[in-house]
């Protein structure tokens, strides 16, 4: 019989104003997942945590209180990431079971379901700024696609050059917008694709990584891209030069989530050795 799992998050919320390095922080343990947690993002407003897990459930909690206030149940296997969008109104979901799911947060229903063409079924999903496209990454032959929130259709389906300027699919284990929906970065095996969104076309390929990218984040202003990697490190891009700028380094293993604060100053990483390290994003200081 499984027992509960308890997530325990350092709530970040002053980081949008205020230097992090002066905060006393604090943690509030959220209790009631089955399973593990693969995946949590903020609401807008800071005021409402989601989280999605191997238990097949997506939850909302009380940032403020810890209390559970929606659980979104209809996925068939693990819940592999979430993601609000912009407005707040509605959290998409993507997991085992190749679905993407959007709901309703105010009423728990569920609007749409997008069933995908992948097989090893959805990493990773992010809305586009203006909330009307949502990106999606598998690790199979799907790709990244984007598609039509209204309608459920696929949009485009973004591919790299390969050998003799064939086209191919690439896997994707995180994808990212820039904060003005121009561009879409995703994290492959070793590498990092950067495509204009309006045209799927690719504009710069990032590689330095030893092994597959996990998480990517683009600064609030557009111009540079964090990713995590399974070699342990975090580097920092400019995303015009291709040019790897940083390189952190401090966890025991995978860096699983990267995020930038609102004002770009910090990178907050999680890793697999379940650590929790902010950075200062211009020294790399913790």
């Amino acid at each position: 019989m499984k027992t509960k799992t308890t997530l325990t998050l350092l709530i970040l919320l002053n980081l949008i104003s205020l230097s992090i390095f002066a905060q006393n922080f604090r943690y509030t343990a959220l209790d009631g997942h089955l399973d593990d947690v693969q995946s949590v993002a903020f609401s807008p407003d800071g005021k409402t945590l989601a989280s999605g897990s191997e238990d097949k459930t997506v939850r909302l909690w009380d940032v403020n209180t810890g209390d559970e206030r929606q659980k979104f149940t209809g996925h068939t296997g693990r819940v592999y990431s979430v993601a609000f969008s912009p407005d707040g109104k509605t959290i998409a979901s993507g997991g085992r079971d190749n679905t993407i799911r959007l709901w309703d947060i105010d009423t728990g229903v569920l609007n749409t379901i997008i069933v995908t063409n992948s097989r090893d079924g959805i990493n990773s999903v992010a809305f586009s700024p203006g909330g009307k496209t949502i990106a999606s990454g598998s690790s199979d032959h799907g790709a990244i696609h984007l598609w039509d929130i209204g309608s459920g259709n696929l949009l485009k389906t973004l591919v790299r050059h390969g050998r003799g300027n064939w086209n191919h699919l690439i896997k994707a284990h995180s994808v990212s917008f820039s904060p003005d929906g121009k561009t879409i970065a995703g994290g492959s095996d070793n590498s990092i694709g950067i495509w204009d969104a309006n045209t799927g076309d690719l504009l710069n390929t990032l590689t330095g990584h030893g092994a597959r990218v996990k998480s990517v984040a683009f600064s609030p202003d557009g111009k540079t891209l964090a990713s995590g990697s399974e070699d342990n490190s975090i580097g920092i891009w400019d995303v015009t030069t291709n040019e790897r700028l940083k390189s952190f380094a401090g966890h025991y293993g995978s860096i699983n989530n990267v995020s930038f604060s609102s004002d770009g100053k910090t990178i907050t990483s999680l890793g697999s050795d379940n650590i929790l390290r902010l950075w200062d994003a211009n020294t790399g200081d913790t």
